[in-house]
């Protein structure tokens, strides 16, 4: 055999592979798929029924919505919160990027009273749920009730990656 035909050929198989690894990517269940836990995909129909709410107040998510996704140890919703708050859950890897998600606190009238980020220090490259805990300090606000938004991290941008978690709380 010459060194083109070697080239040649080797260039060939070289191709193949890449054909065949950019299909299996490509499967549910692929590297570009979300993976349920029983390691199917999710199309857009499951993933909306998985709970993934949108920052619109028409689409926020429900405490039920998103619980596949998050769980909120504390505060719990409905519940007399002061300044620090110290809030803890667990949280699906996919809600972070780079360890952290954002966390708002708004008064009655929708007015951020405080923000800061929600943390883990576990591994967050995971589907898997890891511990996330946050310290909010704040100035009670004039209005008696507001609420806790934790906010999946998406720094694509893309609305339909976005998704919200609203716990209402009360001041006094």
């Amino acid at each position: 055999m010459n060194i083109k035909t070697l080239i040649l050929l080797t260039l060939m198989i070289l191709m193949i592979f890449i054909a065949g690894s950019c299909i299996i990517i490509n499967q549910p269940g692929g590297q570009d798929g979300q993976q349920t836990e029983d390691g199917g995909g999710i199309d857009e129909g499951q993933q909306d029924q998985a709970g993934a709410g949108t920052a619109d107040n028409e689409n926020d998510a429900s405490a039920d919505d998103l619980s596949g996704l998050i769980i909120v140890d504390f505060p719990s919703p409905g519940q007399v919160i002061a300044s620090p708050l110290d809030i803890s859950g667990q949280a699906r890897g996919t809600w972070f990027f780079e360890a952290s998600f954002p966390v708002r606190l708004l008064d009655a009238e929708g007015n951020t009273i405080a923000e800061h980020y929600a943390m883990t220090d576990e591994e967050w490259m995971t589907e898997e749920f890891i511990s996330f805990y946050s310290r909010l300090e704040f100035v009670a606000p004039d209005t008696d009730t507001g609420t806790l938004l934790l906010i999946k991290d998406n720094p694509s941008d893309i609305r339909e990656y976005d998704a919200q978690l609203e716990i209402p709380v009360r001041f006094r």
